[in-house]
């Protein structure tokens, strides 16, 4: 069962940072075609796909950040 249908508008990441607005043109296994607002079309898969563009906001992930290392600490 699919999560979006034909005609319907989501959002999906850029580069991992511009959140992009587009319309379902087509659906095929588990794949969606979209078409961009500058008349450009890209194949996703569901899974990178948001209902809203606040979902797609909250979907951004933080930059990984190394945890540090205490070596020669007393157990």
């Amino acid at each position: 069962m699919t999560m979006f249908r034909k005609g319907q508008i989501v959002y999906f990441f850029q580069s991992k940072k511009n959140v992009m607005q587009a319309r379902i043109i087509a659906v095929s296994g588990g794949f969606y075609t979209l078409k961009l607002a500058d008349g450009g079309g890209i194949r996703l898969r569901e899974s990178r796909l948001y209902a809203t563009e606040a979902d797609a906001k909250k979907a951004i992930q933080k930059p990984y950040v190394k945890p540090k290392l205490y070596w020669g600490l007393d157990e």
